[in-house]
């Protein structure tokens, strides 16, 4: 642990202590190596670097947060802080732990979060630990966890939250890892969250069909992100960036509830100490490109935007948007922006998701989402099936595209240039794409013709892509999934056609929304048996207060009982 003779200038104290307090909050995941990566990442401060963490090995705390980073943070940590009683450990990092605590006046649990004794040699702990107490008292939102009280006994501050169960995104990717994205499901997500939480209220067999776990994997991940980003514009309003956002911030509870948490590197409009030092601060894997150079006069929403999309990308994918075999090639993919295209590490992921993502993670800030809100917005419209506000390559490109998965899929792709340019052949062909499916009963060419829809209503043409939700039934006349995705596309055209209405306001919008409710019945009559579905998609918002609507439910309902 000597000093390196090649630094021998003595920098900035308070940047080697931001430096020495990141590398103890590596120790935990790293070991050691955690040492050689800070001061490769930033040599002319090696020698510095080296030397505080010497001073710290003399006194024994290295070789405890290194040796045995298990035990690190119950060293002198008393079992009783004010009123209240350490229980267990639930986590932490290399400057504070969470203990679950039981507050002996109220008789309830509670997570308490503490800075570890150690740690309170470095001035600047205190610092960003009462910051990160500041930040979050100022926030009150469903999405981030609120703090109960604050205290300090024994010399050691300590902050107290709710005590949430369930698990961080971390833990569910960590239960997922080996799996193929493509074989998920939402319920996927609530098995590992209720493993994680144990016998947490709410982890039985009423958990899989909270509205968050139901539907397919892409779904579960852009609801769990939209409940995010909505917080994260909560605090963006207050004048408060987060500066690390990452899946293990953020906590699923059993009831589908998506709490964003840890605060401790926040920022408010006001640049602080530790932001001037010019330290990296968060986790480079989610850092956006402006971060990860240290350029902290140019943060702003848009770069907790950017991380939210690299871990909603992670999610969808099982792997990170940006990796590499070193931190300095994780900093250079991140610089380069490219990541591998999000469709070919998930088949399954619809190109609204991945146009989606693609936005928020743009390595150029001016071309993301400008605000947490648009973000949100976006994910709800890929999820509802509305047009996007992010934008795909144009329509030659994506029927070039097409056109490479197959001959089905490139008729219907030639077909759309067709519609775009206004000609009446572009409907033949469109007839007799639909006989060829009918003939060929493909789920392919299934998939194709609501690709057609989608393609059409991004153009405007809410009539056509009415005409291709009704050629979904051709080949399946009595499949009552094919009805209810017919019906869905055709609410997705009344919402068009209301958004254009001008001289007849709602006549086609009504006209449509009719006929939604029409093959709803006929998929009724088929066999489809979920009112739970009728009742929380938010595809079908626009029915709910038709009596018709709500007699569908019931009828559906009697039957499941009869």
């Amino acid at each position: 642990m000597s000093a390196d003779p090649q630094n021998s200038d003595t920098p900035e104290p308070s940047i080697v202590q931001d430096l020495v307090i990141e590398c103890l909050d590596r120790l935990e995941a790293q070991g050691l190596k955690a040492i050689d990566d800070v001061c490769r990442e930033h040599p002319e401060h090696a020698g510095a670097i080296r030397r505080k963490l010497a001073k710290l090995q003399e006194v024994g705390l290295l070789d405890d947060a290194a040796a045995a980073p298990a035990a690190q943070g119950e060293v002198r940590i008393p079992e009783k802080l004010g009123e209240f009683r350490l229980l267990a450990k639930l986590g932490g990092g290399g400057m504070g732990v969470v203990y679950l605590a039981e507050q002996e006046g109220l008789g309830r649990q509670v997570a308490l979060k503490l800075i570890k004794p150690e740690q309170l040699r470095f001035p600047g702990v205190r610092e960003r630990f009462r910051r990160e107490v500041k930040t979050i008292a100022k926030l009150k939102h469903p999405g981030i966890v609120p703090i109960y009280t604050v205290g300090e006994d024994a010399g050691i501050p300590y902050f107290v939250m709710e005590h949430v169960r369930g698990a961080t995104l971390d833990e569910v990717l960590a239960a997922l890892r080996g799996r193929k994205p493509e074989t998920l499901s939402g319920a996927d997500m609530a098995a590992a969250v209720a493993e994680r939480a144990g016998g947490a209220e709410g982890t039985g067999p009423e958990l899989a069909v909270a509205y968050l776990f139901s539907g397919s994997w892409e779904q579960c991940c852009l609801r769990a992100v939209q409940q995010v980003a909505e917080a994260l514009e909560h605090a963006h309003r207050r004048g408060i960036l987060h500066r690390d956002i990452k899946p293990s911030n953020v906590m699923i509870t059993p009831a589908g509830r998506a709490l964003l948490f840890d605060f401790g590197l926040a920022t408010g409009e006001d640049v602080t100490r530790l932001t001037r030092t010019g330290v990296r601060l968060g986790s480079l894997y989610y850092m956006s490109p402006e971060q990860a150079r240290g350029e902290f006069d140019r943060l702003d929403v848009r770069t907790d935007v950017y991380s939210l999309g690299v871990t909603l990308y992670e999610l969808l994918a099982l792997r990170p948007a940006f990796a590499g075999d070193s931190a300095h090639e994780v900093f250079q993919a991140i610089q380069e922006g490219k990541p591998q295209p999000l469709r070919r590490r998930n088949p399954a992921v619809s190109w609204e998701a991945e146009a989606v993502c693609a936005k928020a993670i743009d390595a150029a800030a001016a071309r993301r989402y400008g605000r947490a809100a648009d973000l949100a917005r976006d994910l709800g419209n890929a999820l509802d099936h509305r047009p996007l506000e992010a934008r795909r390559g144009g329509a030659l490109s994506r029927a070039r595209r097409l056109a490479l998965r197959g001959p089905a899929r490139w008729v219907l792709s030639l077909l759309f240039l067709l519609l775009a340019a206004g000609g009446s052949i572009g409907f033949g062909l469109m007839e007799r794409a639909a006989r060829l499916r009918a003939e060929a009963q493909s789920e392919r060419a299934l998939e194709s013709l609501e690709w057609a829809a989608g393609v059409l209503l991004d153009l405007g043409r809410h009539e056509e892509a009415a005409r291709a939700a009704e050629g979904l039934l051709a080949a399946s006349p009595e499949s009552f999934e094919e009805h209810v995705n017919a019906a869905r596309l055709l609410l997705r055209c009344a919402d068009e056609a209301e958004r254009q209405a001008t001289a007849a306001p709602g006549a086609l919008a009504e006209q449509h929304a009719q006929r939604a409710l029409e093959l709803l019945g006929r998929a009724a009559e088929l066999g489809f048996a979920d009112a739970a579905v009728l009742r929380a998609d938010p595809s079908f918002e626009r029915l709910r207060e038709l009596p018709d609507f709500q007699e569908l439910i019931e009828r559906i309902e009697k039957r499941g009982r009869g």
